[in-house]
């Protein structure tokens, strides 16, 4: 593969690794293949207008040159991220909206385009949003303009607080309820339930 390098490079070769093995007599067969693979790789980093040329390995060679010119990249020309529901006053979701992977004017990238998403999933699991959904995500590209414009549109619905907590199992609740960093009525939140698994464990009395 020759006329791209770093990340272009590294992701032509993951796509065509994908690939059924060739033989190298019936290669020309395969130019199609291969083509799409290429060019989905490059897609997946903004580069929408590749020119892909082929040289043919002749009989004693088992080497099919692939030359890329990769053209001009697609930029973001706009963000668009709403946000529903009780995320709307999270501070934590308004610090993802302000700290995003992409911007605008900068190159497509999906894959920090579903880190955006993945980072609004993790961040409702993590803090009790049990009904959150992506109403809608896309990205809509235009290859002649150079120009493509995102849309997320998040619902996190209500956020799930602690229920009635009960101690089972030991005669002497006195042990526990000292480490105890939430109530019923607090907001939901994993972190607090890991750090009252790791309070228990550094007591030595549970496993």
């Amino acid at each position: 593969v020759r006329g791209v390098k770093g990340e272009l490079l590294d992701n032509v070769k993951y796509y065509l690794a994908a690939l059924p093995v060739i033989d190298s007599q019936r290669v020309e067969g395969r130019e199609k293949k291969i083509t799409e693979a290429i060019r989905k790789s490059l897609q997946a980093v903004g580069y929408y207008s590749p020119t892909i040329d082929f040289k043919y390995p002749d009989e004693k060679s088992h080497t099919l040159q692939v030359q890329i010119e990769p053209g001009k990249p697609v930029k973001v020309r706009q963000i668009q991220i709403e946000l529903y529901d009780d995320a709307q006053k999270d501070a934590d979701f308004l610090k993802i909206l302000s700290s995003l992977d992409l911007e605008t004017g900068a190159v497509l990238h999906h894959g920090k385009y579903e880190n955006i998403k993945r980072r609004l999933k993790t961040l409702a699991a993590t803090h009790g949003y049990f009904d959150a959904k992506i109403v809608r995500s896309d990205v809509q590209v235009y290859p002649r303009d150079e120009v493509a414009d995102i849309n997320i549109v998040f619902n996190s619905g209500h956020r799930y607080r602690f229920g009635a907590i009960t101690i089972d199992g030991i005669p002497q609740t006195k042990l526990i309820q000292p480490l105890l960093r939430f109530k019923q009525g607090d907001a939901f939140d994993t972190l607090k339930l890991a750090e009252l698994s790791q309070s228990l464990s550094q007591t030595r009395y549970f496993q």
